[in-house]
């Protein structure tokens, strides 16, 4: 094989975003496309990552707030302005609201940095990257998904422990 073969293979682009003047990517070849103009329709009582849903050309995608899922805190008065949404492939239609786009990026498996948080593929975050511009978290955005349908099926679950106890 030529070194350049091998170069182009340990290659990786990444579609790069800033959520709390932090650089955040997911691998591109998991992301559909970035959407700019949406409307959101809310969801009550649902978990405070799950923003609600968006038709998207017939299709209905999960949109969650990346903010939120992350665990930071409510920025009052300010609207994320874009959604990256993912490949059928990751799962179930979704897609995450960003506060703002950043470039495409390559970046190689040597330049990731993995510790003892960023181990199971089920972790959000798969490894840390320095960059010029600052240091780049990795996530696993079907982590992000199973983390927030985790957190919907504790409220069911709880949900029918008080109908349960209601009864008796």
């Amino acid at each position: 094989m030529s070194s350049k073969l091998v170069d182009e293979i340990e290659k990786k682009l990444i579609c790069s975003f800033r959520i709390a003047d932090r650089l955040f990517g997911f691998d591109i070849r998991l992301v559909k496309e970035i959407i700019t103009e949406f409307q959101i329709t809310p969801v009550f009582h649902a978990p405070e990552p799950v923003k609600g849903f968006m038709n998207l050309r017939g299709q209905i995608h999960l949109i969650l707030d990346l903010r939120m899922v992350l665990g930071f805190e409510r920025k009052l008065g300010f609207q994320p302005k874009f959604i990256i949404i993912f490949k059928p492939s990751v799962s179930e239609p979704f897609g995450v609201l960003v506060e703002k786009i950043e470039d495409i990026v390559e970046i190689s498996d040597e330049m990731v940095e993995r510790s003892s948080f960023t181990r199971s593929p089920d972790d959000r975050i798969l490894g840390v990257c320095k960059l010029s511009s600052g240091l780049l978290i990795l996530l696993n955005p079907l982590s992000i998904l199973k983390e927030v349908s985790m957190d919907t099926w504790k409220i069911d679950h709880r949900l029918e422990e008080v109908k349960n106890e209601n009864r008796n």
